[in-house]
């Protein structure tokens, strides 16, 4: 199990359990367990294969992200755009394929936007036939094996007259974007990592989006923090 509640059922029913030791997670709209369920499986992944260089990746993430986080300023400055914004589709691939279907969750949750998550290569077998003129595009495109793919879809969809956002450090993508979201560091960040600074740029992003729109991002309509499951 891993979970951020140690004593929880489902730890209790587990052989083993890996804690996030997030600390508590107030908002229904949850992100830090995200990034440390990440960060857990990296983790796993590094002792695992006993890959020392993963594990000083990791260990340079809080420094990343600390300068991710100081260019908030200039999400919020971008969201203005987006304010009644109604639908739109998440694009990634590899590594943040996850981190599309988390920005399209959050987008969700906190402006009830329908955002629907795709990876980039599955998006032009059939999904695209929605796009039309202005449509929102917004895709992940970080340096690596998965950028070649999603630099492919950024140039479908512009040649249908989407409108395509682009969250990363690729700056070829960037160049391309008609809205971008660069990852302002100064530290390498290589492709195995990239969700983390991209995720943090994505839920900045979401959070701004509710807040214009009036809506409260930690209380969304009709959600709470616990669901029972049977």
């Amino acid at each position: 199990a891993i979970t951020n509640v140690p004593d929880s059922p489902l730890a209790k029913a587990a052989h083993d359990v890996i804690a996030l030791n997030a600390g508590p997670e107030l908002s229904v709209a949850a992100t830090k367990t995200f990034t440390c369920t990440m960060a857990s499986l990296l983790l796993l992944s590094a002792a695992i294969g006993r890959n020392t260089e993963l594990r000083t990746q990791l260990k340079r993430l809080p420094d990343t992200l600390a300068e991710v986080l100081e260019d908030e300023g200039h999400v919020r400055g971008k969201v203005e755009r987006f304010r009644y914004l109604s639908e739109c589709v998440v694009l990634g691939r590899g590594y943040n394929l996850s981190t599309a279907y988390e920005l399209a969750l959050k987008m969700r949750e906190t402006s009830y936007i329908r955002a629907q998550p795709f990876a980039s290569p599955d998006f032009v077998h059939g999904p695209i036939a929605i796009i039309a003129e202005g449509y929102p595009v917004i895709a992940f495109a970080n340096k690596g094996k998965a950028l070649a793919s999603v630099m492919d879809v950024i140039a479908a969809v512009q040649a249908r007259g989407a409108e395509a956002v682009v969250i990363g450090n690729a700056k070829e993508a960037l160049a391309a974007a008609d809205v971008a979201f660069p990852l302002s560091t100064s530290l390498e960040v290589p492709e195995v990592v990239s969700p983390f600074p991209s995720i943090v740029i994505g839920q900045l992003f979401a959070e701004a989006l509710a807040v214009l729109r009036g809506v409260d991002p930690d209380q969304p309509r009709g959600l709470s923090k616990v669901t029972i499951t049977r």
